[in-house]
């Protein structure tokens, strides 16, 4: 099911930009190879694919809508967003300093429950800050939380250790260069009692045939993610059992390909 879907999404974006032909998308399957090609020269990670899948996927919803994805906020907050601010206001006063990683174009926090929320700052870090700043200027989405070029494995290099409240990070893990890093990067940014909030999909490397940024395979053994690669020179290493943290909650839905999962750890 999963291979014909995958298979069956590319053929639509396929057709679609055949029959959609303009200088705007010539230009991007060219920025594509361009990118792709300096990625392998300068030995630089390869963000060729989800940069092309962003822009063009943008571009599709306009001529499709006549206007472009995520054009407005969110009704409704995650619950594990609503869940970790009310169990932190419980030992902090004052201002929650919260913090999206690899939010893509627009953050979970982006919804109207949290519009006018005064108890909390919202600073949002990705890859491609600049091309999603890009797209909300281009479209004019009026998009209003801060985002910051970076990579999750070096969140250290951008803030002070122990200094966000809430770390969050929705499928953005296996997507990432060095998952172990980008988890000890997020504990070691996380104040004493702060929450790391981890979503994702189950073996979504396999799932996604291991294409673009997909290097990674996580599944759930416990409270502990265990990452795999595609060779298995990385089989089911723990990324999170030599953090001091507690589980707070999670909730998994599956083993399989597919299943997803959302821890809530503390930090001790």
């Amino acid at each position: 099911m999963g291979d014909n879907n995958l298979i069956g999404r590319i053929k639509s974006y396929v057709v679609f930009d055949l029959t959609h032909i303009d200088r705007e998308l010539i230009s991007m399957y060219y920025e594509f190879f361009c990118n792709k090609l300096k990625s392998l020269v300068y030995r630089q990670p390869d963000l060729s694919s989800e940069i092309l899948f962003w822009k063009r996927l943008y571009r599709q919803h306009v001529i499709e809508d006549g206007r472009p994805p995520f054009s407005s906020r969110g009704k409704k907050t995650k619950e594990s967003i609503c869940f970790s601010i009310r169990h932190l206001k419980k030992s902090f006063t004052g201002t929650l300093y919260c913090l999206d990683v690899g939010c893509g174009p627009t953050s979970q926090f982006y919804t109207d429950e949290l519009k006018d929320h005064k108890g909390i700052e919202v600073i949002s870090v990705d890859p491609l800050a600049e091309v999603y700043q890009y797209l909300h200027n281009r479209y004019n989405t009026g998009y209003d939380i801060k985002c910051i070029f970076g990579y999750g494995e070096k969140l250290t290099e951008l803030f002070s250790k122990n200094y966000f409240h809430l770390v969050y990070s929705q499928n953005a893990l296996d997507h990432s260069q060095n998952p172990e890093e980008f988890v000890k990067a997020a504990y070691d940014v996380l104040k004493p009692k702060g929450l790391l909030v981890l979503h994702g999909f189950i073996k979504e490397g396999t799932a996604a045939k291991w294409l673009g940024l997909h290097n990674w395979d996580i599944v759930v053994k416990g409270d502990d993610l265990l990452l795999s690669n595609k060779c298995r020179t990385i089989f089911e290493k723990n990324l999170t059992g030599e953090l001091k943290m507690n589980t707070i909650r999670k909730s998994v839905t599956g083993d399989n390909i597919g299943d997803t999962y959302t821890i809530i750890y503390e930090k001790m």
